[in-house]
């Protein structure tokens, strides 16, 4: 099938030029009405997998439209990682956010930028998803 084509040159790509990540998700609570400070508490179990980091490409349209709305910085990165993997905010009502560490062990953890994850998909299967991710400068995510 074609979506297997697909899938299996992605695999390639990363087997290539890829790198380790670990993923980890939190969930956000938000104190009483007289205090609003954000807790982070993990969701899960880190996972690990592997991707593709690249730069913002300015001479890409896209990249080139989100850097010229201040969405991403040259800074930033971009990262493929497999399509089964939650990027974007799932239909749970909670609200979740991720935080990506670049390196096995992790040398830098990055947030994903709130601009949401784009999939490809062929034939209703996730191949990859793309996002782009802003180094913590502290290591942590506000909250956690």
């Amino acid at each position: 099938m074609i979506k297997d084509v697909f899938a299996s040159g992605f695999n390639n790509l990363i087997r290539e030029g890829g790198r380790q990540f670990a993923v980890k998700y939190y969930l956000s609570t938000t104190g009483s009405i007289y205090d609003e400070a954000i807790t982070l508490t993990q969701s899960g179990n880190t996972v690990w997998t592997s991707g593709i980091l690249q730069c913002p490409d300015p001479n890409n349209a896209e990249d080139n439209l989100l850097l010229e709305q201040g969405k991403i910085a040259m800074n930033d990165l971009r990262i493929y990682l497999h399509g089964s993997l939650w990027l974007s905010q799932p239909t749970t009502g909670s609200v979740l956010q991720t935080k990506v560490g670049s390196g096995s062990p992790v040398e830098s953890w990055f947030s994903l930028i709130p601009i949401g994850a784009q999939s490809e998909d062929v034939s209703n299967q996730a191949i990859y998803k793309r996002a782009f991710i802003r180094r913590l400068t502290n290591g942590s995510l506000i909250g956690e």
